[in-house]
C-alpha cells in the first residue's frame, strides 16, 4: 500500500496511491460510512502511525471498498493534487554520510565503521513535483539520490536483527547540497551541514 499527504481545497490529507488514482481517504470514509467527519488521523499522517495496525487496518478497508464501489469521485487525479512529504512533520530527519560505497570513492571519502549523522529540518522538505529553489547565495548546488525510511515505532537498543519491525515506510529522498556552504573554506570549525544541507526546498521527498 502506498501512502501520501496531499493538499486538496486548502486542507491537507492523508491518500493512498491507486491504479484509479489518489483515494482521498477522509472523503472516502465519510462517503462509505455515510458520517459528515472523518476521523482526525486521515487529515495527519503522523497521526495515522501513531495509531498503529487499528488505523492500517481501517484505510486498507477504505482502499478495497473505493476500488469495488466503483465511485470515480472518492480519487483524485494525481496532476490536480498538490502534493506533500509524507510526512510533514516529522520529529526529525537524520542522514547518513558516505552511505554508499561508490559516493565515498566518488568523493575520496572512506566509509566509516559506524554511522555518520547529520540532520536536515522540515523546512528543508517538499514534495513530488515541488520545486528546488536554488538558493541565490550558493554556486555550487549538488544532489544525491537516497533511499529514506520512516521510523513508525519508538524504540531504544534495538537487536539488530529486528530493526526493521520499526520501519513504518520507505521513500525516494533527493539529498541537495550547498557544497560550497557545507565545505566553507574560511571556516575554522570544519563542516557546516546545518548551512550545506537544510536550505529551503533541499530536500525532496516522494512516497514508495
Amino acid at each position: 500500500m502506498k501512502l501520501l499527504s496531499f493538499q486538496w481545497n486548502n486542507t491537507v490529507r492523508v491518500g493512498a496511491y491507486t491504479d484509479k488514482g489518489i483515494l482521498d481517504l477522509p472523503s472516502a470514509y465519510m462517503a462509505i460510512y455515510e458520517t459528515a467527519e472523518a476521523p482526525s488521523f486521515l487529515y495527519d499522517m503522523k497521526a495515522l502511525i501513531s495509531n498503529g495496525e487499528p488505523a492500517l487496518a481501517l484505510v486498507r478497508n477504505l482502499v478495497n471498498r473505493a476500488i469495488r464501489s466503483g465511485d470515480q469521485s472518492l480519487f483524485r487525479d494525481p496532476n490536480s493534487i498538490t502534493w506533500l512529504p509524507p510526512v510533514p512533520n516529522p520529529e526529525k530527519v537524520l542522514c547518513v554520510a558516505v552511505n554508499y560505497r561508490a559516493h565515498g570513492e566518488e568523493s575520496q571519502a572512506k566509509p566509516l565503521d559506524r554511522p555518520y549523522f547529520f540532520p536536515k529540518f522540515p523546512n528543508a522538505l517538499i514534495g513530488h513535483n515541488q520545486p528546488i529553489l536554488k538558493p541565490r547565495v550558493s554556486k555550487q548546488v549538488d544532489w544525491e539520490v537516497e533511499l529514506a525510511l520512516i521510523i513508525g515505532r519508538r524504540g531504544k537498543y534495538i537487536d539488530a536483527d529486528k530493526a526493521l519491525d520499526y520501519v513504518f515506510g520507505y521513500l525516494i529522498l533527493n539529498d541537495v547540497s550547498m557544497r560550497d556552504w557545507q565545505f566553507p573554506s574560511k571556516e575554522p570549525y570544519g563542516m557546516d551541514w546545518i548551512y550545506g544541507k537544510s536550505m529551503d526546498s533541499s530536500t525532496p521527498v516522494v512516497h514508495t
